[in-house]
């Protein structure tokens, strides 16, 4: 019972998952997906060792010539060198910039500052932000990739830290996504110009196409509701299984491990009782009368014949040998015998009393399922309402000023319905959570403090009695000495 629900609590945590990330997922426009986004980082690398290649062969032939060149004759010679080179170089290393373009340098000042084409220094720039861009888009293949990774490991070990990483890799989606207009608008903050801002962050971090944006900004659509509420389900899910497994995991390892032993007992049991049987009709049908007692006399004879012929130690470590096989034989058959007692036994207690079993093999000592499902549920589906009824008032504001008593003018205007507006309504209720936190806490501390002072207090009642006993006692044994030694002065014959 306790595996089967297991399982089922695995299979709505997966389920759970798989509604999440379809509606995470289904956030981004196509072009979000560029899957070649692997292929395009290999290409810029592969380009950049051209580059670098490139412009390591052209400065090992700029400098030489100009050292073995004399001055008068650097301008006549340059030419030549420049024209045995770049043709080599370009043959060689077939550059291309982002787009696809052939690159072609015809001189030295070609490379460093070109007219035509873009400098060396300007592909390398070119191709490190392409680099960027598309590691960008590939970190979104990334998170998809590692969120259904971890929820199979989840599936597989119920361990809580894979449920985790897997809600931490949907909700990173959404971050990534958010990142670069977030730092746009903190920079804006700062008085950034959007002219130096935005071309930079738009050629680091392209902003990527949501196509509901109200799924990272939380307003009121019943899409970002469901969005926030199956994310947090998969994780409220995964942790109850995760605590299933953990609660009834060790008495279930116990039953597997005291099944496994119990079996071994009765088979090796029965392969005893299987050896001895043949042993006794091996003796009956091999033994006839009275060879037991001539072979043992023949044994002695030989012994004490081989013992004066010169063979004795040779005897005695026979005589040693064979008493210690012997003396195993008596052994084995002792074990052998408590073994098959003790099938016997638990075989009989097995039939007598049915119940047995289980409390054995320990699976009594599990939880009562029919507890922990009840309470798991009731918990979890508190929990679950009260989140999806915050996120609805969240993504419905207009309750919440209806709550306020917000004049309608004021309520139903366009700007009470900007993230801000939510945002600054949300700020109370959000404000309850921490407040009721810190409450119990304080409520818990000063019962905690109160039941310290009740056992002090009892404590030194109960040493203040001890102490009081202890003196009544020893008044007591005082008095009882003295009637004694009053007794024993008094004369014999009686008073005086």
């Amino acid at each position: 019972m306790a595996n089967i629900f297991q399982r089922v609590m695995q299979l709505a945590t997966l389920g759970a998952f798989l509604l999440a990330i379809a509606f995470v997922t289904s956030a981004f426009g196509s072009s979000t997906w560029r899957y070649d986004a692997l292929g395009q980082i290999l290409d810029s690398l592969k380009d950049v060792f051209s580059y670098a290649f490139y412009t390591a062969m052209a400065v090992s032939g700029y400098f030489p010539a100009i050292g073995i060149m004399s001055g008068a004759n650097i301008g006549a010679n340059m030419p030549l060198s420049e024209a045995l080179l770049f043709p080599f170089l370009n043959m060689t290393y077939q550059l291309t910039d982002v787009s696809g373009n052939v690159i072609a340098y015809s001189s030295f000042n070609d490379l460093w500052d070109a007219t035509g084409s873009p400098p060396i220094f300007t592909l390398f720039a070119d191709q490190g932000l392409a680099m960027l861009s598309n590691f960008y888009f590939l970190l979104f293949i990334l998170l998809f990739i590692l969120a259904i990774v971890y929820i199979l490991l989840f599936v597989g070990r119920s361990d809580i830290k894979y449920s985790i990483y897997t809600v931490t890799c949907l909700a990173g989606m959404l971050i990534t996504a958010s990142f670069p207009s977030l730092i746009k608008k903190i920079l804006d903050l700062f008085g950034v110009p959007p002219e130096v801002s935005i071309p930079f962050f738009d050629s680091y971090f392209p902003e990527v196409t949501i196509l509901n944006p109200n799924v990272v900004a939380g307003t009121a659509t019943v899409r970002s509701l469901w969005a926030a509420f199956f994310v947090y389900a998969c994780l409220e899910l995964s942790f109850q299984a995760a605590y299933v497994s953990k609660v009834n995991e060790p008495s279930h390892r116990r039953a597997r491990l005291l099944e496994e032993q119990m079996a071994i007992l009765g088979e090796r049991s029965l392969q005893l009782e299987v050896e001895k049987k043949e042993r006794e009709v091996e003796q009956k049908a091999g033994a006839p009368a009275g060879s037991g007692q001539a072979a043992a006399e023949e044994r002695a004879r030989v012994t004490i014949r081989s013992f004066f012929t010169g063979a004795g130690l040779g005897a005695i470590r026979e005589m040693v040998e064979r008493r210690e096989r012997e003396r195993e034989r008596t052994r084995l058959e002792e074990v052998s015998s408590d073994t098959r007692r003790l099938h016997g036994y638990i075989t009989r207690l097995f039939e007598v009393d049915k119940r047995a079993r289980d409390t054995l093999t320990a699976v009594g000592s599990a939880p009562s399922q029919k507890n922990m499902v009840t309470t798991m549920f009731l918990n979890m589906g508190f929990r679950l309402l009260a989140l999806f009824a915050l996120v609805f008032l969240v993504t419905n504001p207009q309750l919440l000023y209806a709550v306020f008593n917000v004049p309608p003018i004021i309520a139903e205007s366009y700007e009470f319905y900007a993230p801000e507006a939510v945002v600054t309504a949300l700020v109370p209720i959000a404000m309850l959570f921490p407040v009721i936190s810190f409450a119990i806490r304080n409520y818990k501390q000063y019962r905690l403090t109160q039941f310290k002072a009740q056992r002090e207090e009892q404590s030194a009642m109960l040493k203040r009695l001890s102490e009081l006993r202890e003196i009544d006692e020893a008044e007591t044994v005082i008095a009882d000495e003295g009637k004694k030694a009053e007794l024993e002065q008094k004369p014999a014959g009686g008073t005086p």
